[in-house]
């Protein structure tokens, strides 16, 4: 693994060292925020797709250095069709004024979704949890608190830096509804959905970039910043509910009939 990446970051290999952003970046930023149209086939929007793309290979790469494993990049359903990849990217932009990307590393609680909204030049990183299953809401509720609170324990002093910027996003049963929720307010919202019913949580970093986000390098500098604080904080400490072994039905039975046997011999015998 070692011996890859450092292939990678050879400077003759022309994969690692993405440092900034293609011009175009600045410009397709600001078109947005200004609320000008942007066409298809313009080169600023060719470039924008091509520097996310590139960086979102820096950031598997990065963190593949850090990790000692290898992290891959992208959806599965891209690979080896690199224009499709782009085709969609630009319609994405278009549309919905952001872009997303996906780092899967082995043995992480899930995939780490990364989201470029434009318009509020923000960006969100997220992780899913999936909920326990065979606890009650509140049960549920201090299951992810405990996370938490243990990452909080291993770094506070990172955890402290990221705290404000730290979501709980709540996905509910039988529902489009989600709850989004800070930290300090996890023990507010039972009240609110105690009739209903988890089915994952997912735990949100999202940071506000300003005038940063139109910066070409600014950008990637916050950016691989803000993953490497979120991985080491609160990724790595993370972990899934995973379904109980099945108990012989059989055994807990005659167990009970056994008991309600003794019962109604202990009963007799008080009455004679």
């Amino acid at each position: 693994m070692n011996e890859v990446v450092s292939y990678f970051e050879f400077d003759r290999s022309g994969v690692c060292g993405f440092s900034q952003m293609k011009g175009g970046w600045k410009e397709v930023v600001e078109k947005i925020t200004s609320g000008t149209r942007i066409k298809y086939d313009e080169p600023d929007l060719n470039d924008t797709i091509i520097s996310w793309q590139q960086e979102e290979k820096d950031l598997a790469l990065i963190l593949s250095r850090k990790l000692g494993v290898f992290v891959n990049s992208g959806e599965s359903k891209y690979r080896g069709n690199l224009k499709a990849r782009i085709d969609n990217d630009k319609k994405t932009l278009i549309r919905g004024k952001s872009l997303s990307s996906n780092l899967k590393v082995s043995g992480a609680v899930s995939d780490i979704k990364i989201k470029a909204l434009f318009e509020k030049r923000i960006v969100e990183m997220s992780v899913t949890l999936k909920a326990p299953q065979d606890k009650k809401l509140r049960g549920q509720l201090n299951w992810v608190k405990r996370q938490l609170e243990v990452c909080k324990k291993k770094d506070e002093k990172t955890f402290n830096k990221l705290q404000n910027e730290i979501l709980i996003e709540i996905v509910l049963k039988n529902t489009n509804k989600t709850e989004r929720i800070s930290i300090d307010n996890m023990d507010n919202i039972y009240e609110e959905i105690k009739d209903r019913e988890i089915k994952e949580f997912k735990i949100l970093y999202i940071k506000y970039f300003g005038k940063s986000f139109a910066n070409c390098r600014k950008f990637i500098e916050t950016l691989e910043s803000m993953l490497l604080d979120y991985y080491s904080c609160i990724i790595q400490y993370l972990y899934n509910w995973t379904q109980p072994a099945p108990k012989i039905v059989e055994k807990e039975k005659e167990k009970k009939v056994k008991v309600d046997k003794e019962k109604i011999i202990v009963s007799k015998q008080e009455k004679v």
